[in-house]
């Protein structure tokens, strides 16, 4: 279908989000699973969305995940030979790993029919009325943690 290209410029712009850090993400991901350098894994790339249940990550199906009821919520990899998974994190595990890159949710979900045009309208509609800047997501983040954790005391 030739139309799948014009599908970005016909999008709805203004919900500018975070990135993960490609790099630290991968690092952290290793650490936590206990590898070494010489696996072949990296992170996926993914945004941080701020929104009514707290942050969310999100991966480029605009498919994305805010914390379960435990707290947690994932960060995906990628590897050879179907070495691909995720990790269970608490958001405020998230501060470190927030890049200064930027990108419009509209750029950022792949473009590939309706059901991802649905999922960039979705997590619009999560991220509006909240602000995104790093600040705002963090101060976010510290929040709901001291919620969690008195809610846990």
């Amino acid at each position: 279908m030739t139309d799948y290209p014009d599908r970005y410029s016909l999008r709805t712009k203004g919900v500018v989000c975070h990135a993960l850090h490609p790099e630290k993400t991968t690092k952290f991901i290793k650490e936590t699973l206990g590898i070494g350098d010489d696996v072949d894994i990296k992170a996926e790339v993914m945004l941080v969305v701020n929104g009514k249940n707290g942050v969310a990550t999100l991966c480029d199906e605009g498919v994305g995940w805010f914390a379960d009821k435990v707290g947690k919520l994932p960060l995906n990899y990628w590897g050879k030979n179907g070495n691909n998974g995720y990790i269970d994190i608490y958001p405020e595990q998230l501060v470190p790993l927030i890049a200064d890159t930027t990108m419009d949710l509209a750029d950022f979900v792949r473009i590939f029919g309706d059901r991802l045009e649905t999922n960039v309208s979705i997590w619009q509609g999560y991220a509006k009325g909240y602000k995104q800047d790093k600040m705002s997501v963090v101060a976010g983040i510290m929040e709901a943690t001291k919620k969690r954790e008195g809610s846990n005391a």
